[in-house]
């Protein structure tokens, strides 16, 4: 219903894009199964429960839309401690993404994969004040970024019809590196 009434007010929706996320940093064994269904329903189900019913409509419409799912390179790339609830969730993201991308592109919705670098807000200062001891000693360095440098890599990779579009050059080099481990059943 709600899908509806947006496009009666804007007209079909051409593209979505979708970045749930919430961190609530923890070591594994200071954690509880609490805060892994947590992360899970809101980075990982939330994005499905948005995009399911718009890449439904989208097909419906026969309007060739494009869905963006945010994930997250810090915890694609690299085993951060502290992390594992986030870092889950997110690998829950990039198992979608590629996983849709086979079944979309077809019926002419492409699937961008974005790995933004962490931006400059106050929910990532907040994060930042929650880490673990280990965590906050080797994240010290990292800088965050800003949002608009963020918003520039996304719309630069869509324009360019990536499907993983890296936020850093970091990121570009560590996914480059990992190769890509999705082989499609042909």
């Amino acid at each position: 219903m709600l899908i509806q009434a947006a496009e009666r007010s804007y007209g079909p929706i051409e593209m979505v894009i979708c970045c749930a996320a919430i961190s609530k940093p923890a070591l594994f064994l200071q954690s509880d199964y609490k805060s892994y269904l947590h992360h899970m329903n809101v980075n990982y189900l939330g994005v499905l429960k948005m995009i399911l019913p718009i890449a439904k409509r989208m097909v419906y419409t026969k309007t060739q839309g494009r869905i963006v799912i945010v994930g997250d390179p810090l915890t694609s790339h690299y085993n951060v401690p502290g992390m594992s609830p986030y870092a889950c969730s997110k690998a829950a993201l990039e198992q979608l993404a590629y996983s849709i991308k086979t079944e979309l592109e077809p019926l002419d919705i492409k699937v961008h994969y974005y790995l933004p670098p962490p931006m400059d807000s106050v929910l990532y200062g907040m994060q930042r004040k929650n880490y673990p001891l280990i965590t906050r000693c080797l994240m010290k360095n990292y800088a965050p970024l800003t949002s608009d440098y963020g918003a520039q890599a996304l719309l630069r990779g869509i324009s360019m019809g990536q499907f993983v579009i890296p936020g850093t050059y970091t990121a570009a080099l560590m996914h480059s590196i990992r190769g890509n481990h999705h082989n499609y059943v042909t």
